[in-house]
């Protein structure tokens, strides 16, 4: 098969570099392998315009694959600030069930606990300190005290106006 194979270089029968073909047999002559140079990438066509059905090309950094590893910018550890966690929670069954405004004074406490842990960690560098969820559970937290005090109030109101209009 060699035999017919017409002179040049070729890959060598050892596969160390490249070795000569002289069209009968192989010479002594050698020559190592030059890597292949990557072209550079073209430019991108700016007449091309990007759309929801044809998305932007993204690396694969930028765009995570579904099931895939989430980058670290993006996890949340709520073990970091778990206040901040614990108000939201207590915020939403303070504007849901505020049984003498327990669910709120946990909401406030635990917030203003979750913006000093989120302070601190924002002081150390952490990327993701939960100071949302913490200002949430607070805003919640104040919300549902308010609401549960007006209707309180409302209710002590119409039926301190229900007595003095019966006995009048």
């Amino acid at each position: 098969m060699d035999a017919t194979r017409s002179p040049g270089w070729y890959p060598a029968p050892d596969g160390r570099g490249e070795q000569w073909w002289n069209g009968a047999g192989w010479s002594e002559s050698r020559k190592a392998v030059t890597p292949a140079v990557a072209e550079p990438a073209a430019p991108p066509d700016p007449h091309i315009i990007y759309s929801a059905s044809n998305p932007a090309p993204q690396s694969p950094s930028e765009s995570p694959e579904f099931g895939g590893p989430v980058p670290a910018a993006v996890r949340i550890d709520a073990r970091a600030n778990p206040m901040a966690v614990y108000a939201l929670v207590a915020g939403i069954g303070a504007v849901i069930f505020n049984v003498l405004l327990v669910p709120s004074i946990l909401a406030i406490v635990f917030g203003a606990k979750g913006i000093t842990r989120a302070r601190e960690l924002a002081a150390a560098g952490q990327p993701n300190t939960m100071r949302g969820l913490a200002m949430i559970g607070l805003a919640l937290g104040i919300f549902g005290g308010a609401l549960s005090l007006i209707s309180t109030v409302s209710f002590l109101w119409s039926v301190l106006a229900s007595i003095t209009v019966s006995y009048s």
